[in-house]
């Protein structure tokens, strides 16, 4: 449906259960896609976006990259997207990692140690 509305090529990679998630988790894990989604149609010029989710009774991964323009994080206001995915991985105890490198694109990735 992305690739459809957006004309940017979408990969999905699942290798999880998501049974195995509390619904406040599945929320969050979503949010923070359909965050890291926007932000790739509306700043990053990007022609692909890779999505992968996996995991196992350990954890659980969801990692959102794409090829476009990246960023400079430094320069990125609090109140932006990213805090919002920061709140949400904080909610759920998981963690959030924001890699950006000009010109070469960005690579949003959360993490749930599950107990």
């Amino acid at each position: 449906e992305f690739s459809i509305l957006n004309g940017i090529t979408c990969f999905v990679e699942s290798e999880f259960d998501e049974t195995m998630l509390t619904e406040e988790e599945k929320i969050d894990f979503f949010r923070v896609c359909q965050e890291a989604l926007s932000n790739v149609m509306y700043y990053a010029a990007a022609s692909e976006v890779h999505i992968l989710l996996k995991g196992s009774a350990k954890e659980v991964f969801l990692s959102v990259s794409d090829n476009g323009k990246g960023f400079d994080i430094s320069n990125n206001p609090k109140h932006s997207g990213l805090a919002s995915m920061k709140g949400r991985a904080d909610s759920i105890n998981a963690v959030l990692s924001v890699k950006s490198v000009l010109g070469e694109g960005t690579k949003i990735t959360i993490c749930k140690v599950r107990s």
